[in-house]
């Protein structure tokens, strides 16, 4: 059977299917090869792994699976297929077999195949909508909460214009964001700005009144206190607000100590990680007046202001383990055998000997006692022990170290205290004699737990050198109306400029000429009177109806931002069915609505206006343009985000606070803003993208910097720091990717050796089998068997090896770097070993060989990988086997150039699938 499904293969080759030219004699004999070692596996009906190679015999499902047989080719060349179960090809076999894969996938007539791809007309992002809105009115808006979440897409990117769809409910929020927005410019450009002073002594308020004490100066004030540990620790106030905007936030305060730092969060109507964002540090214990902004709508809102646990910039220098009450015991079944460990219990006879005198007519009472003590004071210390020494073998601390828990206080306190009373004694010495009956090992146990008392002290002292006690004087909110756009810092992040393009009119007379101006720079397109007059009709209706010249204005803007023209980005009506280069305007909102997640501005407008769009060197000119601009920071920050995998970081994905309770939505932040900056770095000074992987220069604040274990860095803000340890530099020496790629509990070896391979090479893998068990979580947690000799149990399964060969040594180079990126050299099993020997031999020793190999032998790898997910995230869609040549053309370009980012910008703006269009039908636009 085997042989006439090979021969049939054969005549299918032969065919003139594949021209009969040059090499096509090795097109038969890769074809015999592939029945010989493939097939079995990989053809149409078998599909392991989802891999069919039956597109062999086609050129066009050939070329159309192309990405398929490139895989094909590097587990080909690599020998890690076929797997060491199977018969292996000879190495001429081997040869013969990757030289048709790589030539038949080379030769190929692009000019026949190229496509720009099928672009849906969509809905504006999230961040597009929010952006065009800051960039038409000058202003600054918060509308996470309130817009549609954008899913990810096809193509890995929230972008992505397949899933960018509008529902009634979604068409529903935007409008209620289009009220918001439109209310936000009107307040700002025709409100005068509102104050609001509270402080204790203007008056009383349930909550507010709250925490009241005395400050240093006598002033009356709100004192919140480190040592509770809670995060929820709140006053709370309903204030009327006038305006819609962003309004500052003063608040004078200090920290009271021990430490020099505390903070405050400031939440709107609820408490919850995710409405806790505004945030204050206090630095110093003298009063001060400290700034921070809120976004708010106009209208009565309750304001919470809460002490914040996790917001100074302490963190501590060894890992948290786990955070339970020792003495509630957490072993359900014990992890040891209680025999041999638990004493006999005290008798009344032992007791009286001891000295104790027991009178005969309570000696019933007092046995009775005694089997209660001894049942539960024995296994209550036992357990106690038990539970250090399992944290102290790990390398953990616990986070509360007092108590034998609840059972013990509710059983064997009240009966240590009735005995004691028999005895005409007290209890303590009840407790004593009980200590001098346990067994020896009891003392050697407890010497671990006192070693983990002094461990947990010394980080509490070091706590309380930085996280202080909060005092609040007073608060204030000032609202932004009237005083235009303001750079400022939120949340430790630098805020864009906003700049209005022109000002909201001030009476109705001016009303028809401001919409000349806006509406063009709405639709993306050339506006004429019809455009015009059919959002004044609106405005004059409004004013005929009673409303005053500032409602009737908001109401006209609402309409306009929820407008179709304004809320769809579209490339122009079809002119005819086919493949056209596109116009002016459709190119100059892709290209901004790649760098700026925005609409284009008056610049960009005008270069369309002019005609000047459509040559290279005016395409290059306004890419320079637009990346020397602030406004470039939008596109670091959401490219990054998506192509990374962090924007759950914090949010639902996290190490597990068991392990880390200062891990916080903050943290995660700041985590992800220092990948940001790098990236943004890279395209502001037009560096190499090979500083993606390995740089001598990061981004840090103090909390990040303590994180990393580096110095002499003070304050939340951002700022560019030289690195004196190679081994940190780069993408994968942040802890936004270490975090990323490790589990809640432990790092793993699999998931960042897999984001190595497939993010930052571009290899596709291949699901895992469904019926392969995953790894224990709690792999690598123990001294008796370390997480690479888990590993290495589970490769030995013959379906998993031929991947995990290739992931686990990469992961394993990383090893070094703990679950959220920190530096260790040794885990609980022992030394961390980070040596790792690739497939094809090639030996690492950790991170900084690992970078060195991948920029030495893998640059133009990353740099295809880098080109895809930035050409996907540039067109809103995924690439197709037809935009391979398109990718290959980029590269090359900027490996010409040394591999200079704004010229894999610029090949990407200038390139065929982001200038041109398709249309298949007339009514796709």
């Amino acid at each position: 059977m085997r042989f006439v499904f090979v021969s049939l293969i054969v005549l299918v080759v032969a065919s003139p299917v594949w021209p009969q030219q040059p090499g096509a004699q090795d097109r038969v004999s890769a074809t015999k090869l592939l029945g010989k070692f493939c097939f079995e596996c990989h053809d149409s009906e078998t599909r392991e792994a989802d891999v069919s190679l039956a597109t062999f015999s086609n050129p066009t499902t050939f070329l159309e699976d192309r990405r398929v047989w490139l895989r094909a080719a590097e587990v080909i060349e690599s020998g890690t297929m076929p797997p060491e179960s199977s018969r292996q090809p000879t190495h001429a076999e081997r040869e013969t077999l990757l030289k048709w894969v790589t030539s038949s996938l080379e030769d190929v007539d692009w000019a026949s195949v190229r496509a720009p791809g099928r672009v849906p007309l969509t809905r504006l992002t999230r961040d597009e909508f929010r952006f065009a809105a800051e960039d038409l009115f000058g202003i600054r808006v918060e509308l996470d909460e309130m817009l549609p979440a954008d899913p990810e897409g096809p193509s890995g990117f929230a972008n992505d214009h397949t899933s960018l769809l509008m529902t009634a409910k979604q068409l529903d929020r935007f409008f209620k964001a289009a009220e918001v927005v439109a209310a936000c410019a009107v307040d700002q450009a025709l409100g005068a700005s509102q104050v609001l002073h509270y402080e204790v002594e203007d008056g009383t308020n349930a909550s507010f009144n709250k925490r009241i004490s005395k400050g240093p100066d006598g002033s009356l004030g709100w004192t919140f206190s480190s040592k509770l540990g809670s995060k929820y620790q709140a006053v709370s106030k309903s204030f009327y607000f006038e305006r819609t905007g962003f309004y500052r936030v003063r608040m004078r305060a200090l920290s009271k100590g021990p430490g020099k730092n505390a903070a405050a969060w400031i939440a709107v109507d609820s408490v919850n990680d995710a409405s806790r964002e505004t945030g204050i540090l206090v630095p110093g214990q003298d009063f001060a007046v400290h700034e921070t902004e809120l976004f708010l709508t106009q209208g009565h809102h309750r304001i919470l202001l809460g002490y914040d646990f996790y917001g100074p910039l302490w963190l501590p220098k060894s890992p948290e383990r786990p955070q339970m009450k020792l003495g509630q015991s957490t072993f359900d079944p014990p992890p040891y055998e209680p025999q041999g460990w638990l004493p006999n219990g005290l008798t009344v006879a032992d007791l009286n000997a001891k000295g104790l005198h027991i009178a005969d007519q309570d000696h019933d009472d007092a046995a009775e006692l005694l089997s209660t003590i001894n049942g539960g004071y024995f296994t209550a210390v036992l357990d106690n022990l038990m539970l250090h020494r399992f944290h102290y073998e790990k390398g953990y601390l616990p986070v509360f170290l007092a108590g034998l828990g609840y059972d013990y206080q509710e059983s064997v306190v009240p009966a240590l205290n009735a005995l004691a009373k028999l005895a005409e004694t007290d209890r303590s010495k009840l407790e004593q004699h009980l200590q001098s009956h346990e067994p020896d090992e009891y003392e050697a146990l407890r010497q671990i737990a006192e070693l983990q008392r002094e461990a947990w002290s010394q980080q509490d002292r070091d706590r309380k050198q930085q996280v202080g006690d909060l005092f609040v004087d007073w608060i204030e909110f000032e609202s932004l109306a009237g005083k235009g756009g303001q750079k400022s810092r939120s949340n430790n992040r630098e805020q864009e400029t906003p700049t209005p393009f022109l000002g909201i009119p001030e009476s109705g007379a001016g009303v028809a000429g401001y919409l000349d101006l806006l509406l063009p720079r709405v639709t993306r397109r050339a506006t004429g009177e019809e455009d015009r007059n059919r959002f004044l009709t609106l405005y004059q209706e409004e004013r005929g109806a009673g409303a005053n010249h500032r409602d009737a204005l908001q109401r006209m803007l609402v309409a306009i931002l929820v407008s179709p023209e304004f809320l769809y980005r579209t490339d122009g009506p079809a002119k005819e069915v086919g493949v056209a280069r596109l116009d002016g305007n459709p190119l100059a909102s892709r290209l901004s609505s790649f760098l700026w997640s925005s609409i284009p501005d008056q610049e960009l407008m005008q270069a369309v206006t002019n005609t000047q769009l459509a040559s290279c060197i005016a395409l290059d000119r306004q890419v320079d343009r637009m990346l020397d601009h602030e406004r470039r920071i939008r596109f670091s920050r959401a490219f990054t985000q998506q192509w990374l995998n962090l924007g759950d970081m914090g949010r639902g994905k996290e190490p597990d606070k068991e392990l880390f309770r200062y891990f916080s939505w903050r943290l995660a932040q700041d985590m992800r803003e220092e990948v940001a900056l790098l990236f943004d770095r890279v395209l502001r000074e037009d560096r190499s993208i090979l500083e993606l992987i390995d740089s001598k220069t990061t981004f840090l604040n103090e909390r990040l910097a303590r994180l990393y274990g580096i110095e002499d860095i003070a304050g939340p803000t951002f700022r560019s720091v030289e690195l004196q340890d190679p081994r940190r530099g780069g993408l994968l020496g942040t802890a936004a990717v270490l975090t990323s790629t490790s589990l809640a509990t432990r790092t793993s070896p699999v998931r960042r050796g897999q984001f190595v391979l497939e993010t930052v090479l571009g290899v596709e893998l291949p699901r895992p089998p469904a019926d392969v068990p995953q790894l224990d979580d709690e792999a690598g947690q123990s001294r008796q068997i370390s997480l690479r000799d888990s590993l290495a149990h589970h490769r030995r399964d013959p379906s998993c090896a031929g991947c995990h060969n290739r992931i686990d040594p990469l992961g394993f180079a990383l090893e070094n770097f703990d679950w959220i990126g920190r530096w260790r050299d040794s885990d609980p099993a022992g030394p961390v070993d980070s040596s790792a020997r690739l497939p094809n031999g090639r030996q690492l020793s950790g991170v900084s060989d690992l970078k060195t190999f991948l920029i030495a032998e893998r640059a133009d790898e990353f740099t295809a990988a880098l080109t895809r997910a930035m050409l996907k995230y540039a067109l809103g869609r995924d690439l197709d086997y037809f935009d391979e040549h398109t990718v290959e053309d980029i590269v090359s370009q900027v490996k010409a150039d040394d591999y200079r980012a704004r010229t894999l910008v610029k090949t990407i703006v200038r390139s065929y699938p982001f200038c041109f269009r398709e249309i298949k039908e007339r009514h796709e636009q």
